[in-house]
């Protein structure tokens, strides 16, 4: 069975592929001191920490409504089969009622 993540995994990993290249460029291409680029960093840094828990947030709350869908299938699914095992064992009886 395919995973169907609708594209969260991917945006994740754009997401920490896209901060280490633009940090590793922003070391490279700083025009500034040393300290501002590390403020600079810093504040990159803590902006990027506080978009994934955004986003760990958002996916938590896909996975909570997921697992809700799942368990009400469970038991739909569980009382089909209760009903077809009532059913089965009722037409068994009516068979066997009929041949004695």
């Amino acid at each position: 069975m395919a995973r169907n993540t609708d594209g969260i995994t991917e945006f994740i990993f754009g997401l920490l592929l896209g901060g280490a290249l633009g940090a590793g460029t922003a070391l490279l291409m700083a025009p500034a001191k040393g300290k501002d680029t590390r403020d600079l960093i810093n504040q990159k840094l803590h902006s990027a920490l506080d978009e994934g828990k955004e986003e760990l947030e958002t996916i938590q709350d896909i996975v909570r409504q997921e697992i809700v869908k799942v368990a009400a299938h469970k038991d739909a699914f569980r009382k089909a089969i209760d009903e077809g095992v009532k059913a089965y064992k009722e037409e068994k009886d009516n068979l066997a009622q009929e041949e004695a």
